[in-house]
């Protein structure tokens, strides 16, 4: 049997109460802490309704230095890439790898797009969302 709602504010009551934040990343920070595989960094903060919260960036940061990880390094034609590559694996954001080599943050974002067009053929996949 289907309920009927005949209006806008019959409808909002009948709303389920709104989660918490914290209830919502829960099993992702559960996951987190399971895993070895996994990491949860900050991506910044921001603001909702005058309560500050912290925007997670959760990160998959796989096996460090196996045979898989050498031979897509290897893929990469020069140092900068494979830095570059390192720092994306590990949470840097373009604009925190273009201080550190001083070079503008669009520079990085093309570099990154050479990264994943070189590895691209290697993985055999299309996305590599850094």
């Amino acid at each position: 049997m289907r309920t009927v709602v005949s209006s806008p504010l019959q409808a909002a009551t009948q709303l389920p109460a709104r989660r918490s934040i914290a209830d919502l990343l829960a099993p992702l920070d559960d996951l987190v802490a399971n895993s070895p595989s996994l990491l949860a960094k900050s991506a910044g903060r921001f603001e909702s309704r005058g309560q500050f919260y912290d925007l997670p960036r959760y990160l998959f940061i796989g096996p460090r230095g196996g045979d898989e990880h050498r031979r897509l390094l290897d893929a990469l034609d020069d140092d900068t890439l494979r830095s570059i590559a390192l720092w994306k694996m590990e949470g840097w954001t373009g604009q925190e790898i273009a201080g550190k080599l001083g070079i503008t943050r669009r520079s990085i974002e093309r570099k990154v797009e050479r990264i994943r067009e070189l590895w691209k053929g290697e993985l055999n996949i299309v996305c590599l969302n850094w």
